[in-house]
């Protein structure tokens, strides 16, 4: 029943900032509004494929957390098809999730971390003065019996 209440004060918000809007603006003007947010959305969507493959780019080079991963990630597709359903309250929802502001306020990653990189300036194996080299050829000898 809290759930049904909660739509339900939703969609009568959404209608009086829709009333609102369509006073301050006009009517087409509204529409207009309503459909270039939509396009925004699905042009979210649509870019989305270049936007995971850079988040797992980061995650590979230790730049990003697989929770920033999984949160920023899913943050951006629900904005996206917040900005596709018509309506002012999530679109400006949607707008903040792709921002990134509900990101570091839900998830409080502020900034990525760098993980820090243990390496050898050249290899792992150390050269201890070693400088003989041994040269092996190995020759196959097969007797047979006659």
């Amino acid at each position: 029943m809290k759930i049904a209440s909660l739509f339900f004060l939703y969609l009568f918000l959404e209608l009086f900032a829709v009333i609102a809007v369509g006073n301050a603006l006009g009517s087409v003007n509204t529409f207009l509004l309503f459909i270039a947010t939509a396009l925004l959305g699905v042009a979210v969507l649509m870019a989305f494929k270049s936007i995971l493959n850079q988040s797992i780019r980061r995650l590979l080079q230790g730049d990003m957390r697989i929770e920033e991963l999984i949160a920023s990630n899913a943050l951006a597709i629900v904005g996206a098809m917040l900005l596709i359903l018509p309506g002012f309250i999530t679109d400006a929802v949607g707008i903040a999730m792709l921002l990134g502001f509900v990101y570091t306020t839900l998830f409080g990653f502020h900034g990525t971390v760098r993980r820090r990189r243990a390496y050898t300036s050249q290899t792992h194996y150390q050269n201890q003065g070693e400088n003989d080299v041994i040269d092996v050829e190995i020759v196959e000898f097969t007797h047979t019996l006659k």
